[in-house]
């Protein structure tokens, strides 16, 4: 899905030097504030990340529109089932909300999966986030039911089965 006057890319290793950018603006998307060494860390992290990730097992998504950061998201393979994957970390800046920015992250993650011979792409959410339930649901996610998840948060599974996989 294209989006006009946006471009949708995979971060690769010679972008690890934006991953600061990156964070303080997710911080910012996300309303968390971050203290200069949590924002330290957590670009370091996703720094390496980026530098050591392996093309065929995970992608860090970034949407831009005219140079700006207006969305990201993961999307991995599942550490057990190498058919299925996950997307995970979308956000985008609340000034670009309902432009249907997150929808072609969305479609960017599945694409990628699907490239990479995915069977089910799967994501979850808290279950307060009616929107995300929604844009999953309206791309063709299946809900799966709610779970706690291991730090007590309540969550909603959802899942995309991939018919045309390789």
């Amino acid at each position: 899905m294209m989006v006009e006057g946006m471009e949708i890319r995979a971060l690769a290793p010679a972008d690890a030097e934006i991953s600061r950018d990156l964070i303080v603006w997710a911080s910012v998307a996300w309303g968390s504030e971050l203290t200069d060494e949590q924002i330290e860390q957590r670009a370091k992290r996703l720094a390496d990340g980026i530098a050591s990730a392996a093309p065929d097992k995970v992608a860090f998504l970034v949407a831009r529109r005219a140079g700006v950061f207006v969305g990201q998201c993961r999307v991995f393979q599942d550490k057990n089932e190498s058919s299925q994957w996950w997307l995970s970390g979308l956000v985008v800046d609340p000034a670009y909300r309902r432009q249907r920015v997150a929808t072609a992250l969305v479609a960017a993650c599945i694409d990628y999966a699907r490239n990479k011979g995915a069977s089910a792409v799967r994501s979850e959410t808290d279950v307060e986030n009616l929107a995300s339930i929604r844009l999953h649901e309206g791309v063709g996610f299946e809900n799966l039911g709610q779970f706690t998840d291991d730090d007590g948060d309540e969550k909603v599974a959802l899942q995309l089965i991939l018919r045309d996989h390789r």
